[in-house]
């Protein structure tokens, strides 16, 4: 009778063995998705000095861009859609200088974009102007002033 028993034992005790070790699944393939955003940049390069009368060229030195974004260049004259430069030798003298857009047009109040560039614009230049509507009456002399301008993209 103990041998019948030691076998009882031996079985329980093997029966113990095999529920206790850990079964693992088969494995198991998953996905995660990864993603990065990278900023749009832009170097815009406007000459410093500008003369009235003569084409300025501005370049679109460096661009990268979203092809769904535009960079634009306008000028900070608001509410108008020129600015003042005065007589170096006597400040009571102004010329009021008016601004072209790329297109050759005037600039108004409510758009005053001197140039955009878009998406692929790398390198390119593209040119404004601006002229002084009269002159009549001004004292002589060298004539300067300060031009603002915004550039962003969207």
């Amino acid at each position: 009778m103990n041998f019948d028993i030691k076998k009882i034992i031996c079985a329980f005790l093997s029966l113990v063995v095999v529920l206790a070790t850990p079964v693992y699944a088969s494995e198991e393939i998953v996905s995660a998705n990864v993603s990065y955003y990278c900023d749009d940049y832009f170097y815009i390069q406007i000459p410093s000095n500008i003369v009235v009368g003569d084409e300025c060229p501005v370049t679109a030195v460096d661009i990268n861009i979203s092809p769904t974004k535009t960079v634009y260049v306008d000028l900070i004259g608001d509410p108008n859609t020129y600015i003042t430069i005065y007589n170096e030798n006597n400040l009571s003298e102004s010329l009021d200088v008016y601004f072209l857009n790329h297109d050759g047009n005037n600039l108004e109040p409510t758009n005053m974009n001197l140039v955009s560039f878009g998406y692929g614009d790398n390198g390119i230049s593209k040119s404004f102007s601006t002229y002084v509507s009269d002159t009549t009456g001004k004292q002589a002399g060298q004539y300067t002033g300060t031009a603002m301008f915004s550039i962003r993209c969207e």
